[in-house]
């Protein structure tokens, strides 16, 4: 596997069999060219029989496409794509990509969308699964009493109606969307707070616009620290999962940047953990986990992306129905009972595992 290292924040990893291989710069590849995979699939070819590879753009399953067939070992790609870029790389790139999908054993979706971009690619449907994308229930993580009533009184001491972003800032995710919503919802309504906590490239122009609109209810704990050439930080899980509680709505906007490696949001788990907690969530159409996660009027909205005018009148329709939010955190925490537990989406790789066995 790749990752820099991460494996080892789990605990869990002192008990896995892995490697963690070398990552160089490549043109076409962000974050993952591991030359060192090529070896490690041909010199371990005796030792497993099927290759499960992650995302339809990356160096792991371009390469061992190929050495699978090669070496006749079942081939599953599990992805949460569900846009493909229109950039000239992923042009030249898409009909291999789409040879890929068609000859693979099996392919295993995050969610809808990403079930419906196997399909386009070509794809039979009796080999594509769903394993919907989960996350940790966080109402049920251990949080210190004292921890959270200290960030309370930080935060939020007047307990106003706290609206959030949790998550990189990054231009894709649209934050500035939710500062003009905020901005017109603040001259509407004075008991709400903007929560934002989250660094990222696009932070800064974000807290210019802040500044613009003349916002005054907000708090950010990076906020006086952001410079266009900073190292950003980004705030452990543990940690934000306190904002999180604090939270009385979820917002995750986002806009499509069809020109972009990345185009817009492959999912969104902070989603899945706002629902574990019963949170109305907002997000848009340009979301994955949105068309999987929201019922819209029952336990949130999706809107159209970059709609600060959308995204203002879903929150004022919030803000103004205590009772409606509350009805809605509710509808949240059964989506994420009923649909959005690990056994669910480990039954989806063992579905696609199943198959390919037979």
């Amino acid at each position: 596997m790749y990752g820099k290292g991460l494996a080892k924040n789990f605990r869990e990893s002192t008990k896995w069999n892995y490697t963690d291989l070398k990552q160089y710069p490549m043109v076409g590849y962000s974050s993952d060219f591991s030359p060192g995979l090529i070896t490690e699939l041909i010199r371990r070819q005796y030792s497993y029989d099927i290759i499960l590879s992650s995302g339809l753009a990356t160096f792991a399953t371009h390469i061992s496409f190929p050495i699978a067939k090669l070496l006749k070992k079942k081939f599953i790609i599990w992805s949460e794509d569900w846009m493909w870029s229109k950039s000239v790389i992923a042009r030249m790139v898409l009909p291999y990509v789409r040879t890929m999908v068609q000859r693979a054993d099996a392919c295993i979706a995050a969610g809808k969308n990403a079930k419906e971009l196997f399909l386009r690619m070509g794809a039979k449907p009796e080999r594509v699964f769903v394993a919907p994308n989960c996350a940790l229930d966080v109402a049920k993580m251990h949080m210190d009493n004292k921890k959270l009533e200290d960030f309370q009184n930080t935060v939020n001491p007047t307990k106003k109606i706290v609206i959030s972003y949790l998550g990189r800032v990054v231009s894709y995710k649209a934050l500035d969307t939710l500062i003009d919503a905020f901005s017109e919802l603040e001259k509407k309504a004075r008991n709400v707070l903007l929560l934002i906590v989250g660094d990222g490239p696009f932070a800064p122009a974000c807290a210019r616009l802040i500044q613009k609109k003349n916002i005054t209810n907000f708090y950010w704990p990076q906020y006086n620290h952001l410079t266009a050439a900073q190292e950003y930080e980004s705030i452990p899980h543990d940690e934000l999962m306190y904002y999180a509680w604090l939270s009385d709505i979820l917002v995750l906007p986002g806009r499509f940047k069809m020109q972009d490696h990345v185009t817009c949001e492959s999912w969104g788990l902070i989603l899945n953990e706002a629902i574990s907690l019963g949170k109305p969530i907002i997000s848009t159409n340009s979301v994955a986990a949105a068309y999987d996660l929201i019922e819209n009027d029952k336990n949130g909205y999706r809107i159209p992306e970059d709609s600060s005018e959308a995204l203002a009148d879903g929150l004022e329709k919030l803000v103004k129905n205590p009772a409606g939010r509350k009805a809605m955190g509710i509808r949240s925490r059964e989506i994420f009972e009923t649909r959005f537990q690990y056994p669910n989406m480990m039954q989806g790789f063992q579905n696609a595992i199943n198959a390919v066995s037979i």
